[in-house]
């Protein structure tokens, strides 16, 4: 399924049923920006993990985040700055993800992908990591309503999908789990235990002898 224009911002999804594995759900999911894909190598994407990410309230691919400030720089510039923030060479100072789109197969691959608004259009940026640098390889300004349209639909195609919920187990689950698993290891040992022999050193039986009597020789290539 093609979404948006892949001439200009777009997306080609599909889910394929060969390469799943339940609960997950698996496919294909290509980013487009003026004609270019990426990932650029053909990978499989988990889906049910991915859309979730990518649309969630938080992500900058769903809601881009408002700096009109950045906006006014030229291309080059406003890359830079993003880049440092996002990845700081200060390993003092924290990671600013908020400008980051969340699509772990394009990350993986080396690739990052920005954007930023100022509520009219969003700027959309892709830089590749080279020698140890993020270097810009390309921009599209979009219309704030085409990004949102082309977001719709992709929100759309996530909701056809049926995604469970992904529950993460509660703590209170993990700590009501480690008595039980405490109490079968004590149980499980007492029952190895032989009466009468509470309380005693475990004494370590000898290795069986020779059939023969005699002493087991090595035998030595010569």
């Amino acid at each position: 399924m093609v979404i948006g224009d892949p001439y200009k911002f777009g997306f080609l999804i599909d889910r394929v049923g060969d390469w799943e594995y339940p609960p997950y759900i698996n496919g294909l999911m290509i980013f487009y920006l003026n004609k270019k894909a990426y990932p650029k190598d053909l990978r499989t994407t988990t889906l049910s993990i991915e859309l979730p990410e990518l649309l969630d309230d938080k992500s900058p691919l769903l809601k881009p985040k408002r700096n009109k400030r950045l906006c006014k720089l030229d291309g080059t510039a406003r890359f830079e700055k993003i880049a440092a923030l996002t990845f700081p060479e200060d390993i003092d100072k924290n990671n600013d993800f908020s400008y980051l789109v969340p699509f772990h197969e394009i990350n993986d691959s080396g690739i990052a992908v920005f954007t930023v608004t100022d509520e009219e259009q969003v700027i959309i940026m892709v830089g590749e990591w080279s020698e140890g640098k993020l270097l810009q390889t390309d921009e599209r300004i979009v219309d704030i309503l085409e990004y949102e349209s082309v977001i719709a639909q992709l929100k759309e195609y996530c909701d056809s999908l049926n995604i469970p919920p992904f529950e993460e187990e509660k703590p209170e689950e993990k700590a009501k789990e480690k008595p039980k698993a405490k109490a079968k290891a004590a149980s499980k040992k007492k029952a190895e235990t032989k009466p009468g022999t509470e309380g005693k050193k475990a004494v370590r039986k000898p290795a069986d002898k020779p059939k023969s009597g005699k002493a087991a020789v090595r035998r030595v290539k010569k």
